[in-house]
């Protein structure tokens, strides 16, 4: 009824076949369980058991404009109710319309014979492809029946390449091109290209087999299919990648705006990375450093509020009372907006725990529309922790005073040192000699941390201190501060402060109102007491 040498109209029933791609003079053997499929199946025997097998489409829905005419030549019972079927394909169609017959998807469509538009070409490209499977046998699934050998006795050249590419091991996707080809000559070059593909994955595969066998021992064995992947990795594109990064990084570092110093040196720390081999620790290490000196603000700014009443208002909103205490912070920043420039002393706010010393300093922030950055320096006793450690050891990091500057992103925030008084020095250096470079404004415009090795200006940054025992305060540190001492509040400043903040606090934080909630004044002085 249906050859491969001539075109024909007709109609026929179409199944849709996944995860391979059909092609004439191939039998394939396909397992159906759907329901509608076991239906159409059964509809082919009005037509003599052909039926159109088509391809769907890769990227969504829809089907290729390609199917193939294949004739059902086995169908029996399979398990569940299912059935097992093997055809044979017969020859390309070329699909006009689908159509919908008694609930089962009918084909309209014309059959497409092969032809060949240079034969002259196909017996040059029939000795490479033998060369070729000399070299990889294997990278084709041929019968013993069917090959080269029978090609050059005089085997029809559009059956011996249908049958070729469905025995390639190539995935679906590469091998849709045969389908859609009626022309047997661009057959012949998808082959050769196919094949040679094949052979150079093939070789590809065996340098990498070698490369991890060279590099592993017996005793190493149990680590080989890691070391394959890293290799193939490394093959694939690993490089391209860094590449990658490495560009994205030199445009960053421009980005920044470093000083000119600075960028040269950076740069040329790039450069070091970019020829050190991934798998050296000093990569990493060079990544870090270059990584946070771009991450470090280096003349960005924020616009201050000079407005004192909003400083006032700001105080007065989240503190009650300690009148004295924000009088002299107003008069500090008063002297800051008439300078333009930091005063030369340093706030430290010194009082017991829970009089306010955090929320002081942060209000102060918020006042000015500065960044807030909190320190803590309880338990600090390494001078490192301040100066931080030299970047060429692995694992150094950068010290807490440019960690600091690194999550404010400007130049000038609000900088809480809290707990000044709880540093001590021990074998490993004096934490205080670097702070004291960190607040003296005649040092700081070049402060010096030993992860950077560059100097950082620092004189921008308002740095508050504070202390809950002035005593334990380092004597030259305590030279160059201004102290503001917080004092325990009243029973009857606690009163207020419970009254006009805490409560409403409490009743937001539990998610209800002030109707779901009462307490009179006797049961707060009571809680104080």
């Amino acid at each position: 009824m249906f050859n491969s040498e001539s075109a024909f109209d007709a109609q026929l029933p179409g199944l849709v076949v996944k995860n391979i791609i059909p092609l004439p003079k191939n039998e394939i053997r396909l397992e159906i369980n759907n329901d509608s499929d076991i239906k159409l199946i059964k509809s082919c025997e009005q037509y003599k058991n052909y039926i159109l097998l088509l391809v769907p489409v890769q990227e969504g829905k829809g089907y290729n404009p390609y199917g193939v005419v294949a004739r059902i030549v086995l169908n029996m019972s399979g398990p569940n109710g299912g059935r097992y079927i093997k055809v044979q394909v017969v020859v390309r169609a070329k699909i006009k319309e689908l159509l919908n017959v008694e609930g089962n998807t009918v084909v309209d469509f014309v059959t497409v014979p092969s032809f060949s538009s240079n034969v002259e070409e196909e017996f040059a490209i029939t000795s490479l492809l033998e060369k070729e499977m000399k070299k990889n046998p294997p990278s084709v699934n041929l019968s013993d029946t069917v090959g080269i050998a029978n090609l050059k006795k005089g085997s029809n050249s559009a059956d011996f390449t249908d049958y070729f590419a469905f025995a390639l091991k190539s995935r679906p996707s590469e091998k849709i091109k045969y389908l859609n080809e009626p022309d047997t000559t661009k057959r012949f070059n998808y082959l050769l290209e196919d094949v040679k593909k094949l052979n150079t994955y093939k070789d590809l595969e065996q340098k990498i087999e070698e490369n991890v066998k060279k590099s592993i021992s017996e005793s190493q064995k149990e680590y080989y299919l890691r070391e394959k992947m890293k290799a193939i990795q490394t093959e694939l594109g690993d490089k391209a990648k860094r590449d990658e990064d490495i560009e994205s990084m030199r445009q960053r570092i421009k980005d920044a705006n470093m000083p000119e110093r600075t960028e040269k040196k950076v740069l040329d720390e790039l450069r070091r990375y970019q020829e050190t081999p991934s798998q050296m620790a000093d990569s990493q290490i060079l990544k870090n450093y270059i990584e946070f000196l771009i991450s470090l603000p280096w003349y960005k700014t924020s616009t201050d509020n000079d407005d004192l009443t909003k400083v006032a208002d700001a105080l007065n909103k989240e503190h009650y009372a300690l009148d004295k205490v924000k009088e002299r912070i107003i008069e500090y920043i008063a002297v800051k907006i008439m300078t333009k420039k930091n005063p030369q002393t340093i706030l430290c706010l010194v009082g017991p725990p829970g009089v306010g010393k955090t929320s002081l300093a942060m209000s102060i922030a918020q006042a000015l529309g500065r960044k807030f950055i909190k320190q803590s320096l309880g338990g600090v006793k390494d001078e490192s922790e301040v100066r931080g450690h030299r970047c060429t050891y692995i694992g150094a990091l950068p010290g807490r005073i440019l960690k600091g500057m690194s999550e404010a992103q400007t130049v000038n925030p609000v900088f809480l040192l809290d707990e000044i008084d709880k540093m001590s020095s021990d074998y490993k250096g004096d934490p205080t000699s670097a702070m004291l470079e960190v607040l003296d404004p005649e040092q700081n415009h070049t402060f010096s941390d030993n992860y950077v090795e560059e100097p950082y200006d620092l004189s921008q940054v308002m740095f508050i201190a504070t202390a809950n025992y002035l005593e334990n305060i380092p004597a030259p540190l305590r030279d160059r501060m201004e102290i503001v001492e917080l004092s325990s509040y009243t029973k009857f400043e606690k009163f207020q402060i419970a009254k006009e903040h805490l409560i409403e606090k409490q009743i937001e934080v539990h998610g209800i109102d002030n109707t779901q909630f009462e307490i009179d004044d006797d049961a707060i002085y009571h809680i104080i007491e």
